[in-house]
Order: C-alpha cells, then structure tokens, then sequence
C-alpha cells in the first residue's frame, strides 16, 4: 500500500519555501509480515506554483469576459423590449437566440470559477426535466447564420412527442454546439448535414 502526502517546508521567504511530496510504500514478505518501509520524497514545489498561476489566471480571464457578458446581455434585452425601436419577426427570433447563448456563456463562466470542483473532477450537473428534441432544435437554430453563409442544408428528424429526460440543459447544449460546430466546419460549401435525435428503451 502507499501512502501520498505533501509536505510543506517554510523558509525565510518564498524563494526557500519548499513543497514536498511524500510517498511511502510498506515492503512486505511472502507470508504478508511487514519487514522494511520506503519513502520517497520530490520537490513539487514548481509544479504548485505553476498550478497558482493556472487558478489565478482562470480566475482573471473568467473575470474579465463576465463584464461584458453582462453589457451585452442588458443591451439585447433592451432591443428585444423593442425600446429602440420595433423589431421584425426574424430579427426577433435571431436576438432571442443571441440572448440565450450569452446567458450560457454567463453560466459556463461561472463553472470555471469554482476550480476546486473542476481539479477535484466533480462537475455538478444540474439536472431537470427538459425535452431534448426542443434542446436540440434551439442548438441547430441558432447556427442558422452560419448555414446560410456556406448554404449548408440543415436537415431535423425529432420524435413527434416531446422526449423529456433528467439532464443538464447548459452541458447537453455544450455538447450539440460542438458537434454541430464541427460538422459545419467540414461540410463543404452547398452540403448537407443531417441531425437526428431518436427515442429507445
């Protein structure tokens, strides 16, 4: 069995402060009786600060983008209220689709900030009862943009009934924008790309 721990040398200054892994192994003989014990020690201590720095930068950058989420998340909301003017129905629906991203990219900013659920590799799902067919035609919605300008077909096959599942509608979202990202990307220009949700016991 071993044994890991870390071990934590101060100094007169942060130069000679140290940080230390421990690792101990018990040596036992055939019949399982204890006859010797090995400790290793490594110095970690440039690993540690490199990991400070990742936390503080992460920390910064989420920082940094969460202000103007917020700008731009105020701003559409006044366009949608149609406060500066009427809007069309397309224009409405193309903005709406913007607002929702932006909330999303809020909330995705926010998980990165709680680092020690990320490091520990505990990411909370929060799940709820949501109908995944109405996720997906959103997702494939808002890249109605990007399908015009290379007029890629964007075929759609949904159960007729609502497949409603315990999920985490930000990550499942997450996971149809990359897909869909990429399949655009390398579907060439005048293509077709064909999305399909199907429901199975």
């Amino acid at each position: 069995m071993i044994e890991v721990e870390e071990i934590e040398v101060l100094g007169k200054n942060d130069e000679t402060r140290r940080v230390l892994r421990a690792s101990n192994a018990v040596i036992e003989d055939l019949d399982g009786k204890t006859i010797g014990m090995v400790s290793v020690l490594s110095d970690i201590t440039k690993m540690k600060e490199v990991e400070q720095l990742k936390a503080e930068f992460v920390a910064n950058v989420s920082h940094e983008l969460r202000t103007p989420l917020v700008a731009i998340q105020k701003n559409l909301a006044i366009i949608l209220d149609q406060t500066a003017g009427a809007l069309n129905a397309d224009q409405q629906s193309f903005l709406s689709l913007a607002k929702n991203n932006v909330e999303r990219l809020t909330r995705l900013i926010n998980d990165l900030l709680d680092l020690s659920k990320i490091e520990a590799g505990k990411l909370e799902l929060k799940k709820v009862r949501t109908d995944l067919s109405a996720i997906t035609r959103q997702t494939l919605a808002s890249f109605s943009g990007w399908c015009s300008e290379k007029k890629i077909t964007a075929r759609l096959d949904l159960p007729d009934a609502p497949l409603e599942l315990e999920l985490d509608p930000d990550k499942i979202t997450q996971v149809l924008t990359n897909l869909l990202s990429n399949a655009l990307k390398f579907t060439p220009a005048g293509g077709e790309i064909a999305v399909s949700v199907t429901a199975s016991n």
